[in-house]
């Protein structure tokens, strides 16, 4: 504390400042403040360069009548003048020696942030990195290095944690043909992946069609399921849905497209036309139909007020061919007088009702012979 004791005592008896000094006694710093006072500014006359980003400087006090001086480390900034004055020299002007060279480098694994980190990432020699695409939880550090007059320190961030996740998988389910005016409902099955999804319904028309919204539902858990109701408003048409899934953590999936077709409802017509024949006889009632899906036909006979499909024997004679479809033929009726027939036809798309054709009349007719007696 020799050179502390030679300032206390040089500086006794003079009004007092606060200034702070860093003392250097056997290459340890040593910090503490001394009151300094009743001088001209402090001359500093620079005597050695030291490591990091200290010089050591001789610390000039210039009172009225004497001066003295001290070894004292004084920090800088990159670029700052330092103006070196001694009393018997000129004022020079010199520059604080550069600061340490500042490194980087990323190194990472797959097995924990306890395990060893031996695989430095090519190229990661950045403030930041950014990993890309990843399949599985990785661990990440970075290592800085500071370098000055070949030596090199080194210190470690903490451990950086990448988890990764499963993506979504879904499917949907439901989709089905429906007349205008109906609506069928579209279920999308979610599982895999973690955490809460967004799921937006899309729809076009055509396979040439443009995708675009129509639902979105923003609070799907995984494991679960979303459903859109398809539109009333859709006319006749081939439309096609697909959803797509997604949450914070960009994990996304869209679904395979799935076909909606719209039809019109099942409808005959050409109906209504009645037949004569003879006991005995052949006839067909024709009709014309359209609309529905793979509709089904169903030929009904009137048995006294009671409509039921048509059954051989019914008229007495009767025998019935193609009465599944929309065309009937009635042949061999031996009973005389006249019977109501009508077609109704069904759809196997959602929401179509069945459409029931006008009364058909067959008239049966006894033949009357005339016996001459000569």
């Amino acid at each position: 504390m020799g050179n502390k004791n030679k300032i206390e005592k040089l500086l006794q008896g003079q009004n007092m400042r606060n200034i702070n000094f860093h003392f250097i006694f056997s290459n340890i710093y040593q910090l503490f403040g001394e009151k300094l006072g009743g001088f001209s500014q402090p001359k500093l006359l620079m005597t050695k360069q030291l490591s990091m980003s200290s010089l050591v400087f001789l610390l000039i006090l210039s009172a009225s009548t004497m001066s003295f001086a001290a070894e004292a480390p004084i920090s800088y900034k990159q670029g700052m003048e330092i103006k070196i004055t001694r009393p018997t020299f000129d004022e020079k002007v010199l520059m604080a020696s550069p600061p340490p060279v500042i490194t980087y480098k990323w190194v990472r694994n797959t097995a924990g942030c306890a395990s060893p980190f031996t695989d430095t990432i090519a190229g990661a020699i950045g403030v930041t990195y950014d990993p890309g695409p990843l399949t599985v939880t990785t661990y990440y550090k970075r290592i800085t290095f500071s370098t000055l007059n070949g030596v090199v320190c080194s210190a470690e961030s903490n451990c950086i944690t990448v988890t990764v996740v499963p993506d979504p998988t879904v499917n949907i389910t439901g989709a089905g043909p429906v007349c205008v005016g109906g609506t069928v409902t579209l279920t999308a099955n979610i599982s895999g992946g973690t955490g809460t999804y967004t799921v937006v319904w899309e729809r076009k028309l055509g396979a040439g069609g443009t995708y675009a919204a129509v639902e979105t539902d923003n609070s799907v858990p995984s494991g679960s399921t979303a459903t859109h109701n398809t539109s009333t408003a859709l006319v006749a048409g081939d439309y096609y849905y697909r959803v797509v899934v997604s949450n914070t953590l960009g994990c996304a999936v869209t679904s395979a497209e799935v076909l909606g077709v719209v039809v019109t409802d099942p409808t005959i017509s050409a109906d209504g036309v009645n037949a004569s024949i003879c006991v005995g006889g052949t006839t067909t009632f024709t009709t014309n139909t359209s609309g529905g899906i793979a509709p089904t036909f169903a030929w009904q006979y009137n048995n006294g007020g009671t409509w039921a499909n048509v059954s051989n024997g019914l008229p007495a004679g009767a025998t019935y061919s193609n009465q599944a479809t929309k065309d009937l033929t009635v042949a061999g009726t031996t009973a005389n007088g006249t019977f109501q027939y009508r077609l109704i036809m069904t759809s196997t798309a959602n929401d179509c009702g069945p459409d029931t054709s006008a009364i058909s009349n067959l008239t049966v007719a006894r033949i009357h012979r005339s016996v001459q007696m000569e």
